[in-house]
């Protein structure tokens, strides 16, 4: 997937999740054949904007385990 792709995924994935449409966000999300940080934070985000933090947690334990270093941004949502 090129970086445009990516950005361009990235960026639906991020307005589904700012409008609280989690289940619309995490069916994009995961026919991402590549996410990057902004990916997984998009989700964890969103998950914890709508108050569901231990989906949230999931969502970074997932992360650590595909092998994506967390950032501050990452740390702080």
């Amino acid at each position: 997937m090129s970086e445009r792709d990516v950005i361009s995924w990235n960026s639906l994935v991020s307005g589904y999740a700012r409008l609280g449409q989690m289940k619309k966000a995490k069916t994009l999300f995961h026919s991402m054949a590549d996410k990057t940080i902004v990916s997984w934070t998009a989700m964890i985000s969103g998950y914890t904007g709508i108050g569901c933090y231990v989906d949230a947690m999931d969502v970074f334990r997932e992360m650590q385990i595909a092998g994506i270093e967390p950032d501050e941004v990452s740390l702080i949502s």
